[in-house]
This record gives structure tokens, sequence and C-alpha cells, in this order.
């Protein structure tokens, strides 16, 4: 008998999330036998659940997702970031998106945080739980929620005419707690992370302890405001008897939360980085953040410029000077700077520059990503001269691309540019690999007092020794106008004349050559599920974890992928691309641009020619069920 009435009252628990009525349902019988059992524990139970309209969640998971939805201006970002931070203080895994508008107040924004035991490939695609501070987060995202997805609501403020069903409804007067402890309104915001931190099971302690770290600069009674509406909210969805998403008993990681930008900035000061010069530019500021709120403890010298040129030139000179130097920003501020990049490709003064790319042309849309800068970043500036492309793929990778991107510029005295893009710029990711000990590469150096110095010396390779201010016997002329070994200027009087002539060949086959052995060094070495396989996806940026995910989508399809993220987008191995590119059947191309810029790129190098192109650039994020789902179309 027991076990019947525990089968009875399982198959109702599980129509009663899944929002079925089972034909033999009645409700009175069912209470009726549950009365007289002997499991009135799991009767009394279930009748708290219906009473007060919460609902059964299951801590089986491995993965988790979050989405906060609202208006710029009620604080949806922080209380993402507060969420983010208390998963990862728990010991769970996370990612994040930020989606928002151009403007301070108003317009729908939201926030994803996907949470997991195990590492995470990306922000993932649908939802599980959704909070919604506004009747649009409603309207917008239900299409996302997953078939067992709850909704956390304010039933005061969400419209009663938008239909969602009650069995899907978390109800919590989100406002209503925070004017009991504040009244500034979005207190509501602390009472919402009580909440959610109940409901994924993120204990106490570490809600608490994010709280006073985020608000400890606003005094001890805003900070204890903000702890009692979180604890109002937090203990509510206790007392509705929602089983937590997560076990308490997670065991601790050393798990870094940090945005792509920070990795960067983190990055550059773990390479020696000594010099920022940068105007601020959406979505590349928080670089310049970081590293002026940490300038002090680093020893690093961060100049806010009147504008972009004045900061790359700034860069130039600090570099030429021997100072590791580097300017960040994004694609119409990379426009204003291409003159001066020409500059630094003449005087071969190393130089790293981050372009985080955002949806154009010209203003386009400002908080939006996208993949469009390629075609620019490899032809910037007039003539030609060479550079190297880097493209993380991860936070992490952004750590150490950046740290790889100071030893390259100083090794071939060329500008390095690394190709970020807002979401992965301003996306958190939890880190757990993060080292200090990579080696300084300061590249070919000239010692003091040398005889007959010669600064731009023809070599076999293309790289001359540099000297610095200051470093006896090692005078020379660095000049944007094309000159000879020494430096001296063949573009004047000399221009034209047998020697002005020769002089500007050899130049030029000198500057040209440095990348030669570079390209030679890139392997293309694609990530497997499955041996002898067909079918290959490459990608650049931002996108990596996405396809990565997909393709596991697909795995489990039966249709098996390889893939190749290439983090050096330029120069190209032409003769290794094009051998690893003849073993597929049929090879994908994922980009977020219109022309598919990286794809026409590897063509140029190889004459392989794409015929499958995935192609987003509406400026919203690339999702894994968006790869699953064009691939299976083309496939069919």
């Amino acid at each position: 008998m027991i076990a019947i009435i525990f089968m009875q009252y399982v198959l109702c628990a599980w129509f009663q999330i899944n929002s079925i009525k089972p034909i033999f349902w009645d409700k009175e019988a069912f209470f009726h036998i549950l009365k007289y059992s002997l499991n009135s524990f799991i009767c009394c139970m279930y009748a708290d659940l219906l009473k007060t309209g919460g609902v059964l969640m299951v801590n089986s998971v491995k993965d988790f997702s979050i989405r906060l939805g609202g208006m710029a201006g009620d604080g949806v970002s922080s209380l993402g970031e507060m969420i983010s931070k208390a998963s990862v203080r728990m010991g769970l895994y996370t990612a994040t998106y930020n989606s928002y508008q151009s403007v301070i107040r108003g317009g729908h924004v939201w926030y994803q945080i996907k949470m997991g035991v195990e590492p995470l490939k990306s922000y993932g695609d649908s939802i599980d739980l959704l909070v919604c501070i506004t009747n649009d987060t409603l309207t917008y995202h239900m299409p996302y929620l997953n078939k067992e997805g709850r909704v956390l609501i304010d039933p005061m403020r969400i419209d009663p005419n938008i239909k969602v069903d009650e069995s899907r409804l978390v109800k919590v007067p989100f406002l209503d707690i925070a004017t009991k402890y504040s009244k500034n309104p979005i207190v509501q915001n602390t009472v919402i992370f009580g909440c959610v931190s109940r409901i994924t099971g993120i204990s106490w302690e570490v809600v608490e302890g994010v709280i006073r770290d985020n608000f400890i600069n606003k005094g001890d009674a805003i900070t204890n405001e903000n702890l009692k509406a979180s604890k109002a909210g937090y203990d509510l969805i206790l007392s509705y008897n929602i089983q937590p998403i997560f076990a308490d008993n997670i065991p601790p990681k050393k798990i870094f939360l940090m945005t792509g930008n920070d990795a960067i900035a983190l990055g550059a000061a773990a390479a020696g980085c000594k010099f920022l010069a940068q105007y601020p530019m959406t979505p590349a500021t928080s670089i310049l953040h970081w590293l002026s709120a940490h300038s002090n403890d680093l020893n690093i010298f961060v100049k806010q410029t009147e504008d972009e040129i004045a900061a790359i030139n700034m860069a130039i000179g600090a570099s030429y000077a021997g100072v590791r130097s580097m300017v960040a920003t994004s694609g119409g501020g990379f426009s204003l700077m291409v003159e001066a990049l020409g500059m630094a490709g003449m005087i071969e003064v190393p130089l790293v520059v981050v372009d985080s790319q955002r949806s154009g042309p010209s203003t386009g849309l400002p908080t939006k990503t996208e993949q469009a800068d390629l075609n620019m970043l490899v032809g910037a500036s007039q003539g030609e001269f060479p550079r190297i492309i880097l493209a993380p793929g991860s936070v992490e990778e952004a750590f150490y691309l950046t740290q790889n991107a100071f030893n390259l510029a100083d090794r071939y005295q060329v500008p390095v540019i690394i190709a970020s893009d807002l979401s992965l710029s301003e996306r958190y990711e939890s880190v757990t690999n993060i080292k200090f000990d990579m080696k300084i590469d300061r590249g070919a150096i000239a010692t003091e007092g040398e005889p007959d110095f010669k600064r731009y010396e023809y070599t076999a390779n293309g790289i001359s020794r540099r000297s610095f201010p200051g470093m006896v016997g090692t005078i020379h002329t660095a000049s944007s106008d094309e000159h000879d070994e020494y430096g001296k200027l063949v573009s004047d009087v000399l221009a034209g004349t047998p020697y002005g002539v020769s002089k500007r060949i050899e130049s030029m086959n000198k500057r040209m050559k440095k990348l030669e052995n570079f390209k030679k060094i890139i392997s293309y070495t694609p990530y497997s599920v499955k041996k002898d396989n067909n079918n290959l996806i490459i990608s650049w940026g931002s996108t990596k974890g996405v396809v990565r995910e997909a393709i596991e989508l697909l795995s489990k399809a039966n249709l098996f992928f390889d893939h190749l993220h290439m983090d050096v987008v330029w120069p190209i191995n032409g003769g290794a691309m094009l051998e690893l590119l003849k073993k597929y059947e049929n090879v994908y191309m994922v980009e977020m641009n219109y022309t598919g810029q990286l794809a026409k790129l590897i063509t140029s190098e190889t004459g392989y020619v794409f015929n499958h192109l995935m192609l987003k650039y509406d400026g919203e994020p690339l999702y894994p069920v968006e790869v699953y789902k064009h691939i299976r179309k083309v496939i069919s």
C-alpha cells in the first residue's frame, strides 16, 4: 500500500510540474488516501506546495540557466553580476551574457546566467528560470523558456492579461518586500537575489558575503537594509518548500570570475605592459577601467586621452622608448588610428592594439556584437606592412593570447591586433587556469657602443635589432618616410634615383619577410569528437564555445563534426590550411558578419571555396541551437 501511495504521489507531482492532468486525476480522493497513509510527511509537503503556488524543482541537473529581464535603470546588470559572483563562490562554473541598450534609462535589457557543476562551453540556449521585472520580459522571453522552466514574478507588477500557466509561476512581491526595508525601490533586486539564490541552492552565507562586498562603500545602513530585504526573499522561497537546484555540498574550487576585458587587462599586466593609452569606447572601456583601478599596484601608467589618434601616437612613442604599450578601442576608434598604425609598421615599433568589435557601420548598434572588422584590421592604413591578428575564443584564451601578443609584437617588431568583440569583452566566465609564468621575450635588442649601427639592417628574416633612446652608439632616424638601413630618408631628394629605388625595394622586402617564419609555425589542429570524420566547422573569436556545444548536440543526433577554432586569423598558413581542408568532404564556416570575411581570406590564401556559410549579423549573440538547426537544415 505504501508503495502504491508513493507512486501515485510521484505521478501526481510529476503531472503538476509539467502542467498535465491525467485522466484518473482526482484531487479529493488523492488527499483522502494520503491523509490516512503512513506517508503523511510527503502529504504535508505537497499540500504546502499547492497552497503557496510553489513548484518542485529537481537538483539532479548538471547546469541551470537564468535570464533576468527589465528596463535600463532597473539594475538588471548589477543583479546579474551579484548572482554570478555568488554562483562562483558556491563552487559552480558560470557563464553570462549581458544584453543592454545604448540608453541610460528605458528600453528592454536582459542578463543571462548559466551555472553548472562541470565546466561550461557557453552561456547556453534556453531558459530554466525567467525572472521578470517588467511585462516586456514575459512577452519577449517566454518562447525561450524550457518546457519545465519556471517564471519568477512580482504578481503586483505583471499585467494579469498576459497569459502564463499558473503552475509555472513562482510569485514573490519584490517591491512590497523592498519597501519594508528601504525607500529605494531598486532594493527589489536584492530581494530577487535572495529568491534566486535559494532556488538554485546558494547558501545564505555566500549571499551575505556578496551583498557586503557589493555595498562595502555604501555604508552600514544601506548594506543592512539590503541584507534584510534579500533575507526576506530567501526565507520566503524557503517557506515555499522549493527543492534547490544544486546541492549545498558542492566541492570548493579555485574559480575566478572575469570578463574578456578583465582577462585582456590582466594578461597585459602579466606580460609586462607599463603603458596604456585609451579613449573610452564601448565595449572596450572596461579595459581602461580595470588597468586604471590597479595602476598603482601594478606600476602601470594609464592615460585617458582626448581621442584615439592621440592614444595610438602616445603608445607608439612609449613603445619606441622601450616600454611595452597597448591601446584599446572599438571599430570606430580604430578607424581613427589607422594612419598611426602605418607609422608603427614603417618604423617597426612593437605595439598591441585591442579592437573590441561591435555592430557597424558608423555608430551602428553600439551595444551589440559582431565580427565585421576583420577586413579593416587586415588592410588598415595605406600601403603594405605586416601585422598579426589574434582572436581569443574564451575569457581564458583572452588572458593568454594577450600575453602572447606582447611577445609577438616585440619578436617581430610589428603591430599585433587582438580582435575581440562585445560578446567576449563584456561577458563573465569562470576561469580556473590562470598562470603568470609566461616567459617575456623582448626580441632582438642592440648592445651599446656598436660600431656602424644599422637600426633597419637588411637581415635574412627581416628582423633587425632595436635600440632605445639613451643607448650609446645607436643614434638613428625613426621616420614615417621610407628609409635605408640606417634610417636615412630616401623619400625626398633620393626618391626616384637608382639608390632610392633600390633601397625602397630592399626595405619593403625586409619588412614583408618578417612573418614568413611565423607563418610556417602556424598549425591547424581540429578538436574532434570522433575519428575519421568527414565534416568540419571553422570559426573564430567569441563563438568558440557556442560551436563546441552545437557539435555536442549534433553528435547526439549521430552527426559528427570536427571543429577548427582559429585564434590566429592573420597571417594564414595557406599550405597547412589547404592540406587540412582537403581532408574533409564538408566544411562549414561560422561567422558573425554579412560577407564571410574570414572565409574569403582563407580562399584568397588557399584557393579553397566554401560552400557552407552560417552568417549572423543581427547584433545578437550566437546560440548553440542556431548552429545546430542551421546544419541540420543544410544536411536535410
